[in-house]
């Protein structure tokens, strides 16, 4: 015979352990974000946080699309343009394409839910001036007109930790020779990280780089200069994090 604690030990063990994960782990962890309810942690308020994959390779592309004709994806395809990669939630740029009429935008993302949910967004507030694509700038970068961007947008990207795996960072000496011809001449690009090491790192490449000029802001409190700030800046600016930010012009 079995005694009394015996076999509650035993139904315990025997209890499928995803059926368990379903019923209790929202009870244990209240403050992990709701897709379903659009519910945010305890002072993330104001901003919709997905659960979607942190990392994607940004490989993982085709790379035979054609060049983005801007006259049939924007009402105004003589407007200023302006790119950002790797939009994330996608607040910084929506909220930049309302502030800026005047200017067109494009954003760039290699996870699909993002897309989708910036796209669902443009398309209830019927934004003309902001096109969301999902395509990765390690790969499809040559969609991108040449001599046609004004401004580059790089917020807080993955940093991608591991050496073997430093190939899949946004900038790199590749990246930077591919954007070049993509730029108007004085075309700046924004890179903000609260990584120190990626700060570094991508300091080492740009100032190898024959294109560009570097401007350097460390460890600083403060808002970005176009006065918006992306999910991740407001989150380093409420806490106190260290942000570190690059400013770098074309055309040495």
């Amino acid at each position: 015979p079995v005694s009394q604690s015996s076999y509650f030990d035993v139904i315990i063990f025997a209890f499928p352990f995803d059926l368990f994960c379903c019923i209790f782990l929202p009870f244990c962890m209240p403050n992990i974000p709701s897709l379903s309810k659009g519910r945010c942690p305890k002072g993330e308020e104001g901003f919709f946080v997905m659960r979607v994959r942190k990392l994607a390779n940004p490989f993982n592309f085709r790379k035979d699309f054609p060049v983005l004709q801007l006259e049939n994806i924007f009402s105004r395809p003589e407007q200023p343009l302006q790119l950002e990669i790797g939009f994330a939630y996608g607040e910084f740029i929506l909220e930049m394409a309302k502030k800026h009429l005047e200017i067109n935008f494009i954003g760039m993302e290699v996870r699909e839910p993002l897309v989708e949910k910036l796209q669902r967004e443009i398309l209830t507030q019927k934004r003309t001036n902001l096109v969301a694509i999902y395509a990765s700038s390690n790969v499809n970068l040559s969609i991108i007109p040449d001599k046609s961007i004004d401004h580059v947008y790089i917020f807080f990207p993955d940093p991608w930790f591991n050496t073997k795996h430093h190939k899949r960072r946004i900038i790199t000496p590749r990246f930077l020779d591919e954007l070049q011809p993509k730029l108007k001449n004085g075309s700046t690009l924004l890179f903000q990280t609260d990584v120190e090491t990626l700060y570094q790192d991508t300091r080492k490449i740009i100032h190898s780089s024959p294109y560009w000029i570097l401007e350097e802001h460390a460890n600083v409190h403060t808002l970005n200069a176009t006065g918006v700030a992306s999910y991740f800046e407001d989150r380093c600016l409420r806490r106190g994090w260290p942000i570190y930010r690059l400013l770098i012009s074309g055309n040495k």
